[in-house]
């Protein structure tokens, strides 16, 4: 959540437009649906935003920005077996505690720049998985299947976030798909590599 030093009125507005982004998606949001529900003018929404596309910057920014750092902290290093389900607890833990927004990029991207920026996350997810492969001695992986497991993984984290689920059973969730992960994916490696 942000802090406002304006006051409850740029609060409310930021509020209602998260709850309109949710509910319609970016395109369908209503500027005068988002006034109404924070009990404001037009005149009041435009004095601390520009726009439409200026609240959904405030809203995915800090998402953004904290996703990046996490990751490069994460890749920090080489041992990626290890650093597996650490990883993987901390980024649940990330977008759990971001929730709203994360739904938000994912429902609001179409159309914005943050379809590029979504693009570059989902790359960076299939990085991740080639970077794997490396690590356990399997150099030439096919894109199109990186795309299958990247595009597994992020449904499963979508589909964690829009479940009513407190932050332990998401964690527990979390470790559970990560073993499952694990295990399917060191047998897909000693597969490759001929080993059965």
């Amino acid at each position: 959540m942000l802090d406002f030093d304006t006051g409850d009125t740029k609060e409310n507005i930021f509020n209602a437009a998260k709850k309109e982004f949710l509910e319609k998606g970016y395109k369908d949001a209503s500027l005068r649906h988002i006034c109404s529900e924070a009990g404001v003018t037009t005149g009041a929404l435009y004095f601390f935003f520009k726009n439409k596309e200026d609240i959904l910057d405030k809203i995915l920014e800090p998402l953004i920005d904290g996703y990046r750092k996490m990751v490069r902290n994460l890749f920090k290093g080489n041992d990626a077996e290890k650093k597996s389900w650490s990883g993987e607890s901390q980024l649940i833990e990330y977008l759990y505690q971001n929730r709203e927004a994360a739904i938000i990029l994912i429902k609001c991207r179409h159309g914005t720049k943050y379809e590029e920026i979504f693009e570059s996350i989902y790359n960076g997810m299939k990085y991740g998985f080639k970077s794997l492969f490396r690590t356990n001695g399997i150099n030439d992986v096919d894109d199109s299947f990186l795309d299958i497991l990247a595009s597994m993984k992020m449904e499963g984290y979508l589909n964690m976030l829009k479940g009513d689920y407190t932050l332990e059973e998401i964690q527990d969730l979390a470790e559970k798909i990560t073993a499952y992960w694990d295990s399917g994916f060191f047998g897909l490696v000693e597969k490759m590599k001929g080993k059965f």
